[in-house]
């Protein structure tokens, strides 16, 4: 395996524990390098992209493993490959966040995932090949 590959099998839809599991991995070897990149933010982005992966992949997610393949030079690019269904466009470039402005018993508990993604990457770009996802993400160094 490559320094800079991770990659991991969901074995059921909805399977956290390797979602969890993988990028457990992941933050450990970033952990090992010096990046200058804060890694709290890269583990909630991608604990986000990475569970919607699961919850919402579907079959097709199931097929063969997600990767992460990245490098670094004036930022940090993640590249996240998977085979689940295609993300719907427009879902990332035009999330808002929903309306808080109402009783705190109908308060939305979703629907902030990819608004944080978005604000949280100086970059962020959604790409279908064939049956493959690939979402690219750029975080800036501190």
């Amino acid at each position: 395996m490559s320094n800079n590959l991770i990659r991991f099998q969901l074995r059921t839809s909805e399977n956290f524990d390797a979602v969890r599991i993988g990028l457990g991995r992941f933050i450990h070897v970033l952990e090992t390098l010096n990046t200058q990149i804060d890694l709290g933010v890269v583990e909630l982005v991608l604990a986000e992209v990475l569970n919607n992966i699961a919850e919402h992949g579907g079959r097709e997610s199931l097929n063969h493993p997600i990767s992460l393949k990245w490098h670094t030079s004036d930022v940090l690019c993640i590249n996240i490959i998977n085979a689940g269904r295609c993300i719907p466009t427009g879902t990332i470039t035009n999330a808002q966040m929903p309306n808080l402005d109402t009783e705190i018993d109908n308060l939305p508990e979703g629907g902030f995932g990819w608004v944080l993604v978005g604000i949280l990457c100086s970059k962020v770009r959604s790409i279908r090949r064939g049956s493959f996802n690939t979402l690219r993400l750029n975080f800036p160094k501190k």
